[in-house]
């Protein structure tokens, strides 16, 4: 089974010439750097879909619904979809402030990078919600740590023995257009 791959999360891949001056624009509207290794991958490939995709995930089974402690990372944002859920597009009131979306899984659950000065560049995950951002329902408590930054989140990614990763990502597409995933 192959190891390490991404794909473009749609027909093809994205231009990415023009990815300095979208970093440095999105940099401008959240107020902060991005981490080197996320502005890395952001340069390398826009987003996408990385095999293997499979991580524990560090929250309680009862905040997300899910028996299964698995879960994908599926896909990693491009830029549009990560700035439309900064700018609270798809959310709404419930976005959480001061995180970046960088990618969910296939249910939902969104994979966050905090932009705080406190814990920079942080990985964690969010089950969103229709609550307002500060509510009871939806505040710093269910947000949960997942990763100390981007590339050990990446480093946590695993297949399983069944190769459940890999065949949820298998497409054709995906095995044409696929490039070796290397973080830089």
């Amino acid at each position: 089974m192959p190891q390490s791959l991404i794909a473009p999360d749609g027909a093809g891949w994205p231009e990415l010439t023009c990815a300095p001056d979208v970093i440095a624009a999105c940099e401008q509207a959240v107020g902060c750097t991005l981490p080197a290794a996320y502005r890395s991958f952001k340069l390398g490939y826009g987003g996408g879909r990385i095999c293997p995709s499979m991580f524990v995930v560090d929250q309680p089974p009862e905040i997300w619904g899910m028996t299964d402690v698995c879960t994908l990372c599926d896909p990693l944002y491009d830029w549009d979809d990560a700035i439309s859920l900064w700018n609270g597009d798809t959310c709404f009131e419930a976005t959480p402030r001061d995180f970046f979306f960088i990618g969910c899984n296939p249910g939902g659950l969104e994979i966050l990078m905090s932009l705080r000065p406190a814990d920079h560049g942080c990985i964690y995950t969010w089950w969103g919600g229709t609550l307002r951002c500060g509510d009871q329902g939806n505040n710093e408590r269910n947000v949960y740590l997942q990763a100390g930054n981007f590339t050990d989140f990446i480093g946590q990614m695993f297949e399983n023995e069944s190769g459940d990763a890999y065949d949820y990502w298998e497409t054709p597409d995906h095995k044409i257009l696929a490039r070796e995933f290397v973080l830089t």
